[in-house]
């Protein structure tokens, strides 16, 4: 039995395509479906598909607001992915109040929503993931809305290009949070670290990348943290002496030193002050990409 679907066409949208498909087979496993064509009769279709959890609206869908409103009747909803949706409003998003087991939201470059988005993700009160990656349009202020959620713990914040350390205030107020992106924003500073260090207590993974800001003395700040999993991408300000400081992190599991110029000794030190440590080290070269992964 299929469980996944892939649908790039509907008939509405291609008449070569046969309408002649048993949606009523389709609907009784089905768990995920691939939306590439977002057609008011496909979206009418896909309420009845009582037990789908996962739903993905790809680039050039054209889903608007009515779709949305349709897919926020599916009552088995919990993971729903709007990436490059640029014809959701803010109306449109506030319907996925509706939805009651909505646990992951993805707006990747859904360029056209700021503060006001997250005003409404503020209602999904039992959002565990979100992903607003590329949001530009988003304020310091907008993650004061993060708070409502109770048990938001994966955020990924990274291309917001607006914000500065006074967004890492808001968020650090996530008491669920474990999971946290921060590349590409050029704003954070060491200050930033300190406070993620000393009042996000549930965090473990963290990932900073291209953050010109960040030195050595924010690391010595994560010494203080409990973290297990570690990202530095291509942090041009931190040296040797930062990632030495790592060794006192003794709940550090895997550290990932990507284009960064850290010598083997430091490396070595880590290691040997914590045996259980994975590192993976990819040295900073004349060839090494620019911006963050």
């Amino acid at each position: 039995m299929y469980r996944n679907f892939n649908i790039f066409s509907w008939p509405e949208n291609d008449p070569s395509i046969s309408t002649e498909i048993d949606l009523e087979f389709l609907a009784r496993d089905a768990i995920a479906v691939n939306i590439g064509a977002a057609s008011d009769t496909l979206l009418e279709a896909l309420t009845g598909w009582r037990s789908l959890r996962r739903v993905n609206v790809l680039p050039d869908a054209q889903l608007g607001d009515s779709g949305l409103a349709r897919l926020s009747d599916l009552p088995s909803l919990m993971e729903l992915n709007l990436n490059f949706c640029h014809d959701v409003s803010i109306a449109g998003l506030a319907e996925l109040r509706r939805c009651k087991h909505l646990r992951k939201l993805d707006l990747t470059a859904c360029y056209h929503f700021g503060d006001d988005s997250l005003k409404a993700v503020g209602d999904f009160r039992d959002l565990h993931v979100l992903s607003v990656h590329c949001l530009d349009l988003i304020s310091d202020q907008g993650f004061s809305w993060l708070v409502r959620l109770p048990f938001l713990g994966a955020l990924d914040i990274r291309g917001c290009t607006g914000i500065t350390d006074a967004a890492i205030t808001e968020i650090a107020k996530c008491s669920s949070l474990s999971t946290l992106c921060l590349p590409e924003i050029a704003t954070i500073t060491d200050d930033a670290l300190l406070l993620l260090a000393v009042e996000t207590v549930m965090l473990r993974n963290l990932s900073l990348s291209s953050m010109g800001y960040i030195t050595d003395k924010g690391l010595e700040y994560l010494a203080r943290s409990q973290l297990e999993h570690l990202v530095l991408f291509d942090c041009k300000n931190i040296s040797d002496q930062g990632v030495y400081a790592l060794s006192h992190v003794r709940s550090l599991r895997v550290l990932e030193l990507h284009y960064m110029s850290i010598s083997l000794r430091t490396i070595e030190h880590l290691k040997h002050n914590n045996p259980d440590l994975e590192i993976v080290h990819i040295p900073k070269t004349a060839h090494s990409p620019p911006g963050g992964h």
